[in-house]
């Protein structure tokens, strides 16, 4: 943005300008100033500001094309710092999204995990009742077929089934 000097002397030049050129330099616009007469020490607070760059108007016409060439590269390392600042927002989200992902997986792995665990501990907790039954069962069969006296192996049995259920007295009968 090319800005004529003319309209603008002292007090002005110095405040309301100086915070118009930074507000705009923020938003990736170059300020070129032209002028006459505006002194060194006027401009030093502009360039501070963000002013890209000023140009008396009695300077020849090679100024202006060295100026314009400059600020065609000043843009052009812009845009490609935007576009840097774009991609890295960019790949910062997808990171932030897999990451986001990888935790709920890995919430989900473990959530399964445990529940394969307590199903692990109650399938041994099953399977140990079973084998408990099946050692009462294979010791009753060995004493049966061992036995002579039927009387004294059956009252072993009922007494072996009844510590196993937990029955007292005449509660197996």
């Amino acid at each position: 943005m090319v800005v004529d000097a003319g309209w603008l002397r002292g007090q002005e030049l110095r405040d309301g300008f100086a915070d118009w050129v930074q507000a705009v330099a923020r938003r990736g616009t170059l300020v070129i100033l032209v002028h006459d007469r505006v002194t060194a020490g006027e401009l030093v607070p502009l360039f501070r500001q963000g002013l890209f760059d000023a140009v008396a108007t009695d300077d020849p016409d090679p100024v202006w094309t060295l100026v314009r060439e400059r600020a065609m590269q000043r843009l052009a390392v812009w845009r490609e710092g935007q576009a840097i600042q774009a991609d890295r927002a960019l790949t910062q989200q997808l990171l932030q999204d897999n990451r986001r992902r990888l935790q709920d997986e890995a919430a989900a792995e473990a959530a399964a995990l445990l529940q394969a665990l307590a199903d692990l501990e109650l399938a041994n907790l099953r399977l140990s009742t079973h084998m408990a039954q099946v050692s009462l069962l294979y010791k009753f069969g060995r004493d049966l077929s061992l036995a002579s006296n039927w009387d004294d192996t059956l009252r072993n049995i009922l007494s072996n089934l009844a510590e196993f259920v937990g029955a007292v007295g005449g509660a197996l009968v």
